[in-house]
């Protein structure tokens, strides 16, 4: 039970969120990674939302585990062919080859993004006015 209620999903939304997507790209796009980034960003959300008010009509005649493992195997159904169609290796790109690409360096700007993130993963850990570490 742990395992697909935990693990399985867990791997699923690790290996379709945005920091796959952000190292693909990053071998793709070396001036416009940014609008990319955003593109991609953007197009993810974009591509889940069909399935809620598709799960919404389905579940009423077919129930849910009929609902859910039809839109499992709609997604794999699609899903492999076309990532088999259009996955490839990024050419090679850097700045040596690319000389009108600028050339990054972590600034100011990206530390407070990692500290903020790093700090917004303690927020729920902290102990609240409520809490029983708050009474002792």
């Amino acid at each position: 039970m742990y395992v697909f209620a935990g693990v399985v999903p867990g791997l699923a939304f690790a290996g379709a969120g945005s920091v796959p997507a952000a190292v693909v790209l990053a071998g793709w796009f070396l001036s416009r990674l940014g609008l990319a980034t955003g593109i991609v960003s953007a197009a993810i959300p974009a591509g889940q939302s069909p399935f809620v008010p598709l799960a919404a009509a389905l579940i009423p005649p077919l129930g849910w585990r009929e609902t859910y493992s039809l839109l499992g195997v709609v997604v794999a159904g699609i899903g492999v062919p076309v990532l088999l169609w259009l996955a490839r290796d990024p050419p090679v790109l850097s700045v040596a080859t690319h000389p009108t690409a600028p050339r990054l360096r972590p600034g100011l700007d990206v530390w407070l993004v990692g500290a903020g993130y790093f700090g917004y993963g303690w927020i729920p850990a902290a102990p609240s006015a409520d809490s029983s570490l708050a009474r002792t």
